[in-house]
């Protein structure tokens, strides 16, 4: 596989990732990027996990976890620009095969939660219980992080030092409802004809029908929205895609998912909502540590300055058990 990122990840096998599941396309792996082993430059010790969660994977690319948050400058901005901000931290990449038949369906979510769980449960053995995690997901791999603390909350013997360990969810561009009058269903529609640049009617009937997009995913994860701090950036730019079909096809501009659908609804005091100057793919890639990237780097580090000042308070540990 080659990975051709500025000062990253270069010609990377992909069976390293493979954890022998050859028949699968695209890999499920954990892979740390900072520090990287061996480094002379990695810091004496790691004060918060940071993990990054991508979304649909429609062509099952295997480089796609690493290219959902790399810009076409080659910026791979979770190695190259967020440790200078946050040099005591360690940050993790999941990748999953997240193509759009599978990942539609309840089912299909809950199993990526899950595996998302034991890879992080495994990949902390070692750790502090109480070193901080935050998860940052772009579009439909927020809804995998949702889940996963769901699933940990269910399993607490297995993964509820996962949960308790949790501090913030930074979201790019992940439905959390419906907006502008438009029902959520829709939303994954539009987020799918976004990525694939297709609407199948097998998919819409799925999307509407058993879609991970819905109320009752918000449902059940409104029980534990107080145990965390949430930050919500947004795209404000149209995505322009070619459906394919038809002889001509046409084209859609829209929003995928605007501020009323990527917001939680949680209020000041726990959400934060910034809106970034991007299309859905490009909300969560960054040129450089430029203005627009600013307001990502500086929030996302006042989050692990909290989460260090709570875990480091005596009885914190153990409070969402």
């Amino acid at each position: 596989m080659n990975i051709n990122f500025k000062g990253s990840i270069v010609k990377k096998d992909a069976k390293k990732y493979e954890d022998g599941n050859s028949h699968s396309t695209t890999p499920t792996f954990l892979k740390q990027v900072y520090p990287e082993e061996g480094s002379e430059h990695a810091p004496q010790h790691e004060d918060v996990d940071i993990v990054f969660v991508h979304g649909l994977n429609p062509v099952n690319s295997l480089d796609f976890a690493f290219q959902t948050w790399t810009h076409p400058n080659g910026t791979f901005w979770p190695k190259d620009l967020l440790p200078k901000k946050i040099p005591n931290c360690r940050v993790l990449i999941f990748g999953y095969n997240s193509n759009v038949a599978f990942d539609v369906t309840q089912q299909g979510i809950k199993e990526h939660a899950n595996t998302l769980l034991d890879r992080l449960s495994g990949n902390r053995e070692d750790a502090p219980s109480n070193r901080p995690i935050i998860f940052i997901g772009h579009s439909l791999g927020g809804l995998v992080i949702k889940q996963a603390l769901i699933n940990a909350t269910h399993n607490s013997h297995q993964y509820g030092s996962i949960k308790q360990a949790t501090y913030s969810l930074v979201f790019f561009g992940t439905p959390h409802q419906g907006g502008n009058r438009v029902p959520l269903g829709k939303v994954a529609a539009n987020i799918t004809t976004a990525v694939t640049g297709s609407v199948r009617n097998d998919l819409l009937k799925s999307l509407s029908k058993d879609s991970v997009l819905t109320q009752n995913t918000n449902d059940d994860f409104r029980h534990y929205w107080d145990d965390y701090q949430v930050l919500s950036f947004y795209e404000t730019k149209a995505t322009r895609v070619k459906r394919l079909g038809g002889i001509l096809g046409f084209i859609l501009n829209t929003v995928v998912v605007d501020i009323n659908s990527a917001k939680l609804g949680l209020g000041g005091r726990h959400e934060t909502q910034i809106p970034i100057d991007a299309d859905h793919s490009g909300v969560c890639k960054f040129e450089a540590a430029d203005t627009k990237f600013e307001p990502v780097g500086r929030l996302i580090k006042k989050l692990v300055e909290e989460a260090k000042e709570r875990s480091s308070v005596p009885g914190n540990s153990s409070k969402r058990m």
